[in-house]
């Protein structure tokens, strides 16, 4: 008697409006899941060919996998419920409720697996946090006014350690909130270059729920309570395995780091050495942490291994520590000049290593010199951002003009590719420096076009 009171034929004229509707939203999650495929997943800006092309973004090969994945997962449930309207409904909902879960899980597997796009991102997020934080460049730029109308002459020293996410290396309890969120995917590296596809991707398999749960909720309310129970304990379940595999994941490093942690501390090397490895077999993002790499060197300098590059990044490291600074430069150099050699992650670390040799020369007066090895990085990385920062305050010191215009063109088309607010800070130092650069050069109008654009006008 219930049901019936509830229950709305589907054929009257008053079930038509919210037909077109739930049609519409319907509509509207294809178009959403179609551009998902077409978009990409995560994007960092990357150069198209030279120093100053044109630049674009670069997606993980994780994207694609995911994308085959859940397309296949489409094809499948499709062809099996072929001629039988009731078991299409069923496998659609299968569908949206599987494609949302591993649009959840993505990000938490392309930060643990994808070290060569993560590294890069994180690099790139490094750069930009300091060159904006309280005590960059963009703030020095601004507060020291009086040296050469706000171009400082001393630059932000960048971090000697890159790093994803601190290593799960002592205690990986839930207060640890902060850590668990990188972990698990969502940290500063992969929200700033998130890409749309995944949004769209988000949002198509939650409105395609959405309508399911309309769908049915016109026609029988209690099927409709029933199956939004069914669907949130799918869900739930779902994050609830995403989630514990993860932490197996998380867990499993965290007891091979102690382990070899523990063996160093013992002296034995070969066991410490071992054990690393597994920890980064099994999270191989740990490989963009700069400090893992000089352990990793450090090892295989006690376990008798022949120089390698992660041993030249843990004894360049050390000389600088005990103040052998010509030392450590001409290893670097010796590295810099086989960097194609290098594994991906060493090669990155000896151009951020070039990039904080580079920034000591300007502090020192030394701008030609800087300003020589900053366009041999750029030859390297033309889309690091805070090289470009740098080479642009040194054009203005030297009178490179045309530098200084480059360099802020190329500023602004990568700074189009990140999403954080504060980049308009960076943005407006630049435009003042090309501003200051112009007006040395005696082009009024184009120093003056320049300063409005560093006010945001």
């Amino acid at each position: 008697m219930i049901r019936s009171v509830f229950k709305i034929k589907p054929r009257t004229h008053g079930d038509l409006l919210p037909q077109c509707v739930n049609a519409f939203a319907a509509l509207i999650a294809v178009t959403l899941l179609i551009l998902s495929f077409l978009k990409p997943w995560f994007a960092i800006p990357v150069a198209v060919e030279a120093v100053d092309a044109d630049f674009g973004t670069e997606d993980s090969v994780i994207t694609l996998f995911f994308k085959v994945l859940i397309f296949a997962l489409g094809i499948f449930l499709f062809i099996a419920a072929t001629g039988r309207w009731h078991r299409l409904k069923r496998n659609f909902i299968y569908f949206s409720v599987v494609g949302f879960l591993l649009m959840l899980a993505f990000p938490g597997w392309l930060t643990m697996r994808d070290s060569k796009i993560m590294g890069d991102a994180a690099w790139l997020q490094q750069q930009h946090d300091n060159m904006t934080w309280l005590g960059g460049d963009v703030y020095r730029a601004h507060s020291e006014r009086s040296l050469n109308l706000g171009a400082g002459i001393q630059a932000q020293d960048p971090p000697s350690r890159l790093a994803i996410y601190k290593p799960p290396v002592t205690s990986i309890s839930l207060t640890r909130l902060d850590d668990w969120i990188s972990w698990l995917g969502y940290g500063p590296a992969f929200t700033q270059f998130v890409g749309k596809g995944w949004f769209y991707g988000m949002m198509g398999f939650f409105l395609s729920l959405i309508c399911i749960i309309g769908h049915h909720w016109r026609r029988d309310l209690a099927e409709a309570r029933l199956l939004l129970r069914k669907l949130s304990s799918r869900i739930g379940l779902g994050l609830i395995l995403i989630f514990s595999l993860n932490a197996l994941i998380i867990a499993s490093t965290h007891h091979f780091l102690a382990r070899s942690k523990a063996a160093l501390t013992e002296g034995s090397y070969r066991q410490a050495e071992e054990d690393l490895d597994r920890a980064i077999a099994l999270m191989p993002t740990l490989f963009c942490d700069s400090g893992i790499l000089r352990q990793k060197g450090y090892l295989q300098l006690k376990n008798g291994v022949p120089e390698s590059s992660y041993t030249s990044l843990y004894t360049i490291q050390y000389l600088e520590e005990q103040g052998y600074y010509a030392q450590a430069r001409t290893l670097l150099d010796q590295e810099r000049h086989r960097l194609h050699e290098l594994p991906h992650a060493a090669a990155r670390e000896i151009l951020r290593h070039e990039v904080r040799v580079a920034v000591n020369e300007m502090n020192s007066g030394k701008h030609h010199q800087a300003g020589e090895r900053l366009d041999r990085i750029l030859l390297e990385v033309p889309h690091a951002p805070q090289a470009r920062f740098h080479r642009q305050l040194i054009a203005l010191h030297t009178g490179e003009l045309e530098t200084n215009r480059a360099m802020m063109e190329s500023l602004a088309e990568i700074y189009r590719l990140f999403k954080s607010k504060n980049k308009r800070g960076v943005l407006s130092a630049g435009w003042l420096m090309l501003a200051q650069g112009e007006l040395n050069a005696g082009n009024v109008k184009a120093a003056g076009e320049a300063r409005q654009k560093s006010k945001g006008l």
